[in-house]
């Protein structure tokens, strides 16, 4: 009986060691899981730290406790800062890619702005070129807001997407610089420089105005008499002397003959220039000219999701004035949209 109480008590004992044992070998797998696990998160959060420290600074306003990963490259040549705004560099493509994030170059602040984050380490890729510039226009060309995306189009009226380093304004030779708005501007980032945009994923075009100032003239007047003996007089014809000029430059205020007069459009918002729509406005789903002329109020709101600015569209007329003003106005906010007014229509 001793006996057996002390095998038993031999095998309790072993038994015991046996679980110290397993307890201790347990013990040990879970410390080095939890402490891989922990290395393992502080790398992850090391590397998303130092990914986001090399933009910090230069991309702010991000959602917290999500990181980006910004490629940057510039001319071809990566980067880890982002070129200054005087540098002559400008954004040609933004694209993100995870959950729907997108992101666009904010020209007036000059930085990155990434919306819709919805998981960690997304990447986004940022591409600048060396941006062309028109010596003709003397520091007034276009300038880009998010969503305008600048095109070209050939003899036949497509429309290809512009790289911004290449020569797709000449004002010397008249070739004026476009851009257009997509119906849907989540698109652009598909769409590379050289690439056809379809007519039907275009809403609007618009052409860049430069600041100028132009020399007075008088009206000269001929005589002409036709075929019937009638005299008619009539204006000749006379080519207007202009000169862009930025807004840095002292305005001319000329009002007599042969003395400069910088065009008052572009005093009264102190502006190099601005996007002037290309066509005459359209009202958006309209398919005949009873369907384009309509006059839906909607008070201070206006009617903006209606607005189309397209060649071969109906042209909105019949509406009121104040329905036009509220509509030009909130169609594009940010783009400081409004009805024009006489002195820029002249």
């Amino acid at each position: 009986m001793n006996q057996g109480n002390l095998k038993l008590e031999k095998f309790q004992n072993k038994g015991k060691k046996k679980q110290q044992k397993m307890f201790l070998t347990l013990g040990i797998v879970v410390f080095l899981l939890v402490a891989a696990v922990i290395l393992y998160r502080s790398y992850a959060v090391y590397q998303e730290q130092k990914e986001y420290d090399a933009i910090k600074g230069s991309v702010p306003n991000y959602i917290d406790n999500y990181d980006v990963k910004v490629a940057l490259t510039i001319d071809g040549n990566a980067s880890d800062t982002f070129p200054s705004k005087d540098a002559g560099k400008w954004p040609e493509s933004v694209s993100c890619d995870k959950g729907g994030a997108t992101g666009y170059w904010d020209y007036n602040n000059w930085s990155l702005v990434v919306q819709n984050l919805t998981q960690t380490r997304t990447k986004c890729e940022v591409h600048f070129v060396s941006r062309y510039f028109e010596a003709e226009l003397q520091g007034t060309d276009p300038v880009l807001k998010d969503g305008m995306i600048p095109v070209t189009i050939d003899d036949t009226g497509k429309v290809y997407r512009a790289s911004l380093g290449s020569k797709w304004y000449e004002y010397a030779n008249q070739k004026w610089a476009n851009v257009v708005l997509l119906t849907n501007p989540s698109s652009a980032d598909s769409i590379n420089p050289g690439d056809l945009i379809a007519e039907n994923a275009i809403e609007s075009y618009f052409v860049w105005i430069p600041r100028y100032k132009y020399q007075i003239f008088n009206e000269q007047v001929g005589n002409y008499t036709g075929k019937d003996g009638v005299s008619t007089d009539y204006g000749l014809s006379k080519q207007i002397q202009v000169t862009f000029e930025t807004k840095d430059v002292a305005k001319s205020n000329g009002s007599t003959y042969n003395s400069w007069l910088t065009h008052p459009a572009f005093t009264v918002f102190d502006t190099n220039g601005m996007w002037v729509g290309k066509f005459e406005t359209g009202y958006k789903g309209a398919t005949s000219v009873a369907g384009a002329q309509q006059n839906p109020n909607n008070g201070v709101n206006g009617t903006p999701d209606k607005v189309m600015i397209k060649p071969n569209v109906y042209s909105w007329r019949n509406i009121q004035v104040a329905n036009a003003y509220w509509t030009s106005y909130n169609y594009k906010r940010d783009y400081n949209s409004h009805m024009m007014k006489n002195t820029e229509w002249g």
